[in-house]
């Protein structure tokens, strides 16, 4: 039987969907971020613990395996200009 891995979201203004909670140690975590209206050249950030993680155009991340080490607050947003803000952030 595998441990529960504590994985905290938020998301505002834009939604962000995990998986039905608790996540089990080992399981693959798909993290989506959705914005209520799309734009051309909108990118989504991931963060983790208030530290930017990952970001990308199409709005989902990956926990491939599930561990003790991604316990933590997840939120995403949208960087409209991805390249000066991924220098600022940097992510």
């Amino acid at each position: 039987m595998s441990n529960g891995v504590n994985i905290t979201i938020t998301g505002q203004p834009v939604i962000l969907e995990s998986p039905a909670l608790p996540v089990l140690e080992g399981a693959a975590v798909i993290l989506r971020c959705k914005a209520e209206t799309s734009s051309f050249g909108q990118r989504f950030a991931f963060y983790k613990d208030g530290l930017c993680i990952s970001s990308n155009s199409t709005g989902e991340m990956t926990i491939h395996s599930a561990s003790k080490s991604d316990e933590g607050l997840y939120m995403c947003s949208i960087l409209w200009r991805w390249r000066i803000i991924k220098q600022l952030v940097g992510c």
